[in-house]
């Protein structure tokens, strides 16, 4: 059954028939290759292929069934067939998440006795989060007031831009006039002594310009925080403490223990009223504070503004302001915080009515805070990173932004926060000239999968790719040409089982297309030979270290068809002899090509798969990396080295890889014979170094170590500690790695950020050392190392 698609589309077919005496296989073929691009799955009386994506192009479906082994069985079969295809467009527009939005609109009216009513002496106070009705752009909440009565509403701040107005109706519920309004980019709020009346209090959602975020779609799930309190005023003025009291303007900060304090702060003040502690962090820590108050009689939020905060996430300083999260009569915060100096402001911009102001009288705060100095639990929830929304705006430039004139750019970071489940994260993004762009995305839980969806722009005038496998890794790389508004790529959080906070990596790169096609261009002469081997024999007690950065994949390699992507898979296969640690690294240019590894036994099945990462080092053309390792035993394997080729390739490249194998056996060694592999020397020191010695470093960019010990590490019986600043000062204490000025040898650059590397193998160790200006001199400590 022949068919073609015009553009991205889902497909799914099914064939059910009578198990005794059938055995129906589909297939789907593309059409000219002969390529089998999906099988169908057995199961109970049915053969089914399940829903999956397939590029514009030709294909057939291929209906079989094996001969039967009886002949009084070769008979005909009877089977119903289910056929179904849809665009990518119409599925991604039938995932509205307001439809499952957990949160509640603000009421519409207020008049209930959940909240205003003589039953609640004429009072009501709200704390929520509230869902944002983005597709009017406004909500309204009315009321009615039968005794003269003080309102105040607060939203803090949001990635919107939230407008507070508060208008007085006239007998016929229309506008009379307006009693108060907030148009502020950050928070805003309204403080009002009302008289007895109708009045409505409408909340206006609009694009945060100043941040250049987009606004959100209709079918988004968008919360915000709002505080609104009435009360009869007689009320409010019997909370006002009729007593002097100094202004405050600072509190001096105390580390490392519960701190609890009561101020008193006037309310005749022209706004803003700020209360400031400023405090420096060396070390990550744990901040929580919380504000106790009264909302309506001198309510206030708070707000921690970080600067210069050195996260070993980012590339480089970042500065971020934390908004208190608010509840009734109080606002809190519970992060955990980089090295960085901050300030906390704790904030009132109300200009409150004269009659209260007259009466000279105080509000109170009560403030408890705790700065754990030292303190990061390695479970705590760290939401500092999340993926820039606009690669142009000055948000990006921690992560490797903003982007350039050409539109050039790579974003880098893997310890992104995820959102929840069946949600949409939104990157925006210029294209100058003709470019690659290449977006790559990895999880961190086994349990997340996350979709990629390109649109023309951000109103999603038109989808131009998508990326939807089942996995907790997507990737992707397309030639774009320019156009005048940005481009959006969407990150659809289709899966995250995790309840807690999950984090996952992500790379994004713009690069025109004539820098990045010229590194596709091949050497006049191939090396020889110019991929792996094709078979490898481990001799028990050996060690096999097989390295080269001038491996290529070439157009010879892979038959590139008329439609969609193809691969390029190039094996080797391994006898093993004895038990082995395997660890084998593909490096390659992250713009223009993309590799991955799979490890099969015997029988075929997949033992292990790769793992991509950017490496911190600036060796050679290599800016990515795909990593695999595993436990052998006797027997046969097959490695397999696989590129994605995109229809961004031209079919007459060469791809060049860098390509790192180690086999480490378990066995006693064996005796050295002439012309065989060498053993890895014995007694306990640094076998390899990987950059080697040499090599042409950035000294502007982060340098990365892979340490390979001669034996095997007991982390336990080396004292390893788990914790990550344990670590580091580990790392410090034993000398493990510093660099040395050549020229004085007395001036040391501590390591910054050390972690293991993301392998099982027991003998390595990975280093981190982020370039940073060098101030003093630093005397390493005496070590019995």
């Amino acid at each position: 059954m022949h068919f073609t698609l015009e553009t991205f589309s889902f497909f799914r077919a099914i064939a059910y028939y009578e198990f005794s005496w059938s055995d129906i296989l589909i297939e789907v073929v593309e059409n000219g290759t002969n390529v089998v691009r999906a099988n169908g799955v057995n199961g109970f009386n049915q053969d089914d292929i399940v829903a999956f994506e397939l590029s514009p192009g030709a294909y057939y479906l291929r209906i079989s069934e094996p001969e039967a082994q009886f002949e009084e069985l070769r008979s005909c079969s009877t089977f119903m067939l289910t056929v179904t295809t849809e665009t990518v467009a119409e599925s991604s527009s039938r995932i509205n998440l307001a439809e499952t939005c957990p949160y509640l609109f603000p009421p519409k009216k207020l008049n209930q006795i959940a909240f205003l009513s003589p039953m609640s002496d004429n009072s009501a106070h709200v704390a929520y989060d509230f869902r944002a009705d983005v597709a009017n752009k406004h909500w309204s909440t009315d009321f009615d007031l039968e005794v003269p009565s003080t309102f105040r509403a607060l939203v803090p701040p949001h990635r919107m831009d939230i407008d507070i107005e508060l208008l007085s109706l006239d007998e016929f519920g229309e506008k009379d006039s307006t009693v108060a309004k907030s148009n502020d980019y950050e928070e805003d709020s309204v403080y009002a002594a009302l008289p007895p009346g109708s009045y409505r209090l409408r909340f206006k959602f609009l694009a945060n310009y100043r941040k250049h975020l987009r606004f959100p779609s209709a079918d988004e799930c968008i919360h915000f925080s709002a505080e609104i309190a009435i009360a009869p005023t007689d009320k409010v003025m019997e909370e006002i403490e009729s007593v002097h009291c100094p202004a405050v303007s600072s509190i001096p900060p105390k580390y490392s223990e519960l701190v609890s304090t009561t101020i008193q702060r006037p309310l005749d003040f022209t706004p803003p009223s700020e209360i400031n502690m400023k405090f420096a962090l060396q070390v990550p820590s744990l901040f929580q504070a919380q504000v106790n108050y009264n909302f309506v009689a001198g309510g206030v939020y708070f707000t921690l503004k970080g600067t210069n905060i050195r996260s070993p996430f980012l590339s480089g300083k970042a500065n971020r302001t934390y908004v208190s999260r608010i509840g009734k009569n109080s606002a809190f915060l519970d992060e955990l915080l980089h090295p960085g100096s901050y300030e906390l402001v704790i904030e009132d911009d109300t200009e409150y009515p004269q009659a209260l102001k007259d009466t000279g009288g105080c509000a109170t705060l009560l403030l408890d805070y705790a700065i754990e100095v030292g303190v990061a639990p390695d479970n705590y929830c760290d939401d500092a990173d999340t993926i820039p929304e606009d690669l142009s705006s000055e948000d990006s430039r921690p992560y490797g932004g903003p982007q350039a004139r050409d539109g050039t750019v790579r974003i880098s970071g893997w310890h992104y926060v995820l959102p929840e489940e069946n949600s949409f994260t939104y990157v925006l993004f210029n294209v100058e000239e003709p470019s690659f762009v290449r977006y790559w995305i990895s999880a961190f839980d086994d349990e997340t999968d996350i979709d990629f969806l390109l649109w023309q722009n951000a109103n999603k005038g038109g989808i131009l790719d998508v990326s939807s496998g089942v996995g907790v890794a997507e990737s992707r790389l397309m030639k774009l040409e320019p156009q005048d508004e940005p481009y959006m790529l969407e990150l659809y959080m289709y899966e995250r089982v995790a309840p807690d906070c999950s984090y996952a990596a992500f790379e994004f790169a713009v690069e025109t297309a004539a820098i990045a096609e010229n590194r596709l261009s091949c050497p006049d002469v191939l090396p020889s030979p110019r991929l792996p081997p094709a078979s490898l024999v481990f001799e028990s007690g050996e060690f096999y270290d097989l390295f080269s950065d001038e491996f290529y994949i070439t157009g010879d390699d892979v038959e590139a068809g008329q439609f969609g992507d193809v691969f390029a898979t190039h094996r080797t296969h391994i006898t093993v002899e004895g038990e082995f640690i395997l660890y084998v690294s593909v490096g390659y240019d992250f713009v223009t090509t993309d590799f991955s590894m799979r490890l099969r036994d015997g029988t075929g099945s997949v033992i292990a798969e790769s793992k991509s990462y950017a490496p911190y080092s600036s060796a050679s053309f290599v800016d990515f990396e795909s990593e695999l390792d595993a436990y052998l035993e006797v027997g046969n394997y097959t490695l397999e080295v696989t590129e994605q080729i995109y229809g961004a390739h031209s079919d007459d490249g060469c791809h060049r890889f860098q390509f790192d194998l180690l086999g480490y056996s378990l066995d006693e060694p064996a005796s050295p014979t002439p012309g065989g592999p060498s053993p890895p020397p014995q007694g306990g020191v640094v076998y390899q170094v990987y950059p080697p010695a040499g090599t042409a470093l950035d000294p502007t960019l982060p340098l990365s170590l892979d340490v390979l010990f001669s034996e095997h590490i007991d982390r336990e019986a080396s004292g390893i500690p788990d914790n990550y600043d344990e670590r580091l000062n580990w790392v410090k204490n034993n000398l493990v790695a510093y660099l040395v000025e050549a020229s004085s040898l007395n001036k040391v650059t501590l390591t910054s950020s050390p972690l293991p590397k993301r392998t099982s193998s027991p003998s390595d160790l990975r280093i981190w050392l982020v370039a940073r200006p060098t101030r003093s001199t630093w005397t390493p400590p005496s070590s019995s190392r």
